[in-house]
């Protein structure tokens, strides 16, 4: 007798075949890849959004899972009821040749906490290696089959491994399971579409896409497989994906994306909108005036409460919204074009209204850009202005500056030209996207509406003006032709400012001007006064609280603080900055490159190399006329291999730093460091001439004057100059100049040390011992506090022959006197230096200072005294150390520290 098949038949079969790949299927191995890492885990959840490609995936691993046997079961309504659920899985687990000892049909409960004995036996019985997929899981959810699917999860044998596939995973409670490590998720991020699948993707079904396009697509899809499908579908052979939804790819972002295709709003009503009740429809067309939500953003749009409950809903379901680590929510950008068409279509009326609210709502919020973006969806162009002038834009820059501009460009044209707001907006995103020409026009237009009479909401026209001062400060140091005194007035603006500062947008735009200023004069290479400037500028951007820009100015404070000098203040800021929650990338950058400059100064060379090399410049997007980060981190390098003695090492980072910010004056003074370390006084450029004359540099133009260092730094290096060429009489002079003369306040700590300590040296020339040893004493004094020990490295052999001799034992600096001498001690010799080091020294460092000493064949006792240490000590250290390193005498010792590069 013939079996006449059903419809009913077929689709029983249907659900327990693995899907065929058809020809319209794209195969992605790597996805394909990560299911077959992850199935080696008990439990394996293959979590994602309609149409993201979950069931393709498993299929594809599924088809390809030798020696494995796979039994698949693709769930429905039907399988809600228990009894028929577990037929099926007992049918499914048979169909993949994969028996069990008896049907899958578990009895009823007595108790919740009785387990089913007929599902652990039946579940015992299966034969293994096996897997089991359960695909379209949401199907499930609230019905009777979760608590026994959830014990069989729990407790299937070591031969079956389940593999769970759908929108979300309804009440299985998987956490333990998670934290144990038997649980492997993969989410809608490993199933997005990667740029090279998508090349492969669209190429298969003929249509083109340069990168731009691809790109913009893969953005406006946000990965989505059947986002990217629908535009291939929609685009004819031959043509643009982005074309086929109504215009080219490039403009795929935004809200009139892929999601205004017909084709994608069908798809979206089938799989998620049409789901929901009319009450939530509403919700979701009248929210996705933001691009993101709160509960209380959602109420305040829709009017009634309850906002939170239905975003977290809709979020837990996988319904196309998202939830970032900050609790807010957000359409999927297909989803929300499609909702703010049929919002636009179907509630015109509402639209401006809710926009407006939306407005009003991200301005109380801080959030400028979205205030902005919705005033100007409602056409409020009065309020867009108003917003942006209450939250302020040093928050936006430099990463946000683009999109700011973005929006600011839909306003109307005599609006950006007459609204000093707009325009010094617009100035400052021209300004960080390289075009100081441009933001001239802008800033000149904004200052013209001012002197005009323009009047700005709120009564924030002294907010504006220094804005506009900012901008000036930031456009000098971009422009060559840029007026000499920009610098100094914008300085005193500043000043006048900072008493009568009392609201939060002063706070914040005062607190910009002060960051620009002091990273400006850091980039002149003039610390005192970048010093007291960020300072400053750190000072009010707390009482804006603007966290991020405070942090940032914070790492810039630290790494003026070391080069000043302030080694005890740079670590106190260095650790603040570290400390910081959430961590600013810029300034955790800065800060380690201060840290690495802390390092040198300190002496300890690998240390700051590895510091250096840790440092991720390119966290840090410069604002306008800031120095750049890799040009800095490439100067401390330079510092570090002079200090190593590779004085060419040094010349070559020089030149590549100067490569990276032409205006970096330190790069000069480094320069002429370098010269004077060789011997070649004639190649310090810039500083060879006397510095004494020259006119104080009070406000030069930014640009090639930039490379000039202030005159305290060349006053400081003539005196070395005059020092090295034989003339102590002149470099006394010099140095004095830098001590007590006029410009004596610009100078920083560390040209305090370098000064005192080229006076000692000039005066021990002279002969007059006793002063040289005061001014011995002074520099030892202000080093002390912070273990400054480079500044003492860095002048020679002479002063450590000086502080030998000049500093008594009974000095209160002998102490820290003792240390610099061993430093110098264990300094290695110039032909050593460079080399690698030992890999391991077992000595302390002031048994090597003591072990450096013996090839000069000096007596125990005279070996304590050039140490500043007892002879008891002495022997102490030469006993460790002969031990340490395996000898019983001076010779033997000598030797070995030579094979060991100690000597």
């Amino acid at each position: 007798m013939t079996h006449v098949v059903t419809a009913a038949d077929a689709a029983q079969a249907s659900k327990l075949r693995i899907p065929r790949e058809g020809a319209a299927v794209f195969r992605r191995d790597r996805v394909a890849g990560l299911i077959e890492r992850a199935s080696a885990h008990p439990v394996t959840v293959v979590k994602a959004r309609a149409g993201a490609g979950k069931t393709v995936a498993c299929a594809t691993w599924a088809m390809a899972a030798r020696p494995r046997r796979v039994a698949w079961l693709t769930l429905d309504e039907g399988d809600r009821s228990p009894a028929r659920f577990w037929a099926n899985v007992t049918a499914a687990l048979a169909v993949g040749s994969i028996p069990a000892e008896q049907p899958l049909i578990p009895r009823s409960r007595e108790s919740t906490d009785d387990p089913p004995a007929s599902l652990i036996n039946a579940v015992r019985g299966v034969g293994g290696p096996a897997v089991l997929v359960l695909d379209n899981m949401q199907e499930l959810a609230g019905s009777g089959v979760l608590p026994e699917l959830g014990f069989l999860v729990r407790h299937a044998p070591p031969t079956l491994s389940i593999i769970l596939s759908g929108r979300y995973m309804p009440g299985l409670q998987l956490a333990k399971m998670r934290l144990s490590g038997d649980l492997a998720e993969i989410t809608e991020a490993d199933l997005a579409c990667t740029a090279d699948e998508a090349d492969d993707f669209l190429a298969g079904l003929g249509v083109t896409a340069d990168e731009a396009e691809r790109d913009a697509l893969l953005a406006d899809t946000e990965g989505w497989m059947a986002g990217l499908r629908m535009a291939a579908l929609a685009a004819r052979p031959g043509q643009s994906a982005g074309q086929g939804a109504g215009r080219g790819v490039g403009q795929a972002s935004g809200w009139g994306g892929m999601g205004g295709a017909p084709v994608v709003a069908d798809y979206l009503h089938d799989e998620v909108i049409d789901r929901q009740s009319s009450q939530v429809q509403l919700f979701m067309r009248r929210t996705s005036v933001a691009g993101r939500l709160t509960g209380e953003l959602a109420d305040r749009l829709t009017g009634e409460p309850g906002g939170a409950f239905v975003l977290d809903r809709l979020h837990r379901q996988n319904s196309f919204v998202d939830r970032d680590p900050d609790g807010q929510y957000r359409y999927h950008p297909c989803l929300r074009a499609t909702l703010l068409a049929e919002l636009r279509q179907w509630l015109a009326p509402e639209v401006p209204v809710l926009f407006g609210r939306a407005a009003r709502w991200h301005a109380a919020s801080g959030a400028a850009v979205e205030a902005v973006t919705c005033a100007a969806e409602a056409d409020d162009w009065g309020f867009a202005s108003h917003a942006l002038a209450e939250v302020g834009i040093a928050g936006l820059l430099p990463d946000r500056a683009a999109e700011l501009e973005a929006v600011l460009a839909r306003f109307p044209a005599q609006r950006r030209a007459d609204d000093p707001v707009i325009a010094a907006a617009l100035a400052a995103a021209r300004l960080c996207d390289g075009d100081p020409e441009c933001a001239a026009v802008y800033l000149d237009c904004a200052q013209r509406a001012i002197d005009d009479g323009a009047q700005v909401d709120g009564g924030q026209t002294v907010v504006i003006e220094l804005w506009l001062a900012a901008l000036r400060v930031m456009r000098a140091a971009c422009s060559p032709d840029a007026d000499p005194g920009t610098l100094a007035a914008c300085r005193e603006q500043a000043e006048k400012a900072q008493a009568s500062a009392m609201t939060v947008p002063a706070h914040q735009a005062l607190g910009l001007l002060w960051l620009v200023l002091g990273t400006a004069w850091l980039r002149r290479w003039e610390l005192t006064e970048a010093r007291s400037a960020l300072e400053r500028a750190e000072h009010q951007l707390t009482a804006a609280n603007l966290t991020g820009l405070r942090t940032r100015t914070r790492g810039w404070r630290a790494l003026v603080e070391a080069l000043y000098g302030d080694l005890s203040a740079a670590a106190e800021l260095i650790a603040l900055v570290r400390a910081t929650v959430p961590a600013d990338p810029a300034g955790e950058c800065l800060a380690t490159l201060a840290a690495g400059w802390l390092a040198l100064e300190r002496d300890d060379l690998e240390p700051a190399r590895q510091l250096l090399d840790g440092a991720v410049t390119s966290a840090v997007r410069r604002l306008p006329g800031e120095p750049d980060a890799e040009a800095l981190r490439t100067m401390i390098r330079a510092s570090v291999a002079l200090a190593a003695g590779d004085a060419a090492a040094a010349h070559g980072l020089v030149t590549l730093a100067r490569g990276a910010d032409p205006g970096l004056a330190a790069l000069t003074a480094l320069d002429a460091e370098i010269a004077l370390r060789t011997g070649d006084i004639p190649r310090a450029p810039a500083l060879s001439a006397p510095a004494l004359s020259a006119p104080a540099l009070s406000a030069p133009a930014f640009a090639a004057a930039d490379r000039q260092p202030p005159r305290i730094v060349r006053t400081l290096a003539r005196a070395r100059m005059l020092l090295a060429g034989g003339d102590p009489a002149g470099a006394l002079d010099a140095a004095g100049e830098c001590l007590d003369g006029p410009g004596a306040a610009a100078a920083t700590q560390r040209d305090r040390i370098s000064a005192l300590l080229t006076a000692a040296s000039a005066s021990r020339r002279l002969g007059t011992a006793d002063t040289s040893g005061e001014l011995l004493e002074r520099a030892l004094l202000l080093a002390e506090p912070h273990q400054a020990y480079r500044p003492f490295l860095d002048s020679g052999s002479g002063i450590h022959a000086a502080i030998a001799v000049l500093v008594p034992p009974t000095s209160p600096v002998a102490s820290f006197a003792a240390r610099v001498i061993e430093r110098f001690v264990c300094q290695l010799p110039m032909a050593s230096r460079g080399q690698a080091a030992p890999e391991s020294s077992p000595l302390t460092s002031s048994e090597v200072a003591v072990l450096r000493l013996l090839p000069s064949y000096l007596t125990n006792q005279e070996i304590a005294e050039q140490l500043f240490l007892s002879v008891n000590t002495v022997k102490t250290h030469l006993r460790s150390a002969y031990h340490k390193l395996g000898v019983t005498s001076r010779r033997e010792a000598i030797a070995r520290g030579r094979r060991l590069r100690l000597l």
